[in-house]
């Protein structure tokens, strides 16, 4: 069966636990990788609160979900619930396409990560 034939229906849920596992994995191994790197100044940061760190985490984020949306069509999180990001024709996003979408969830999907 190819990719075009299989009719789908988005289900929101699934992708935004999807989305939460990816940012608190790749959360996880940033705090960690830059606390390896230079502890000192992570802790600074972290004196102005989590914020600081959840602002300078999406620009991170939207990098990573660029290369692996271009490279893989898929994240970790969306590749443990099997979902694939792919043309309607089934063939994958190109990099700059990848990367606008990563931009525009952050913008539009996460409300650019104002809390309500």
């Amino acid at each position: 069966m190819d990719v075009a034939d299989v009719k789908t229906t988005p289900i929101p849920w699934r992708r935004y636990f999807a989305r939460t596992f990816d940012y608190i994995i790749h959360l996880t191994l940033f705090i960690l990788v830059w606390a390896l790197i230079d502890y000192e100044k992570m802790m600074r940061v972290m004196d102005y609160g989590s914020a600081a760190i959840d602002f300078i985490m999406v620009f991170v984020w939207i990098l990573f979900e660029g290369i692996y949306m271009a490279t893989f069509r898929t994240t970790p999180g969306k590749k443990l619930i099997n979902i694939q990001i792919v043309h309607p024709d089934g063939s994958p996003i190109g990099r700059y396409e990848s990367f606008v979408r990563a931009r525009m969830v952050w913008f539009r999907g996460m409300g650019i990560g104002i809390m309500i």
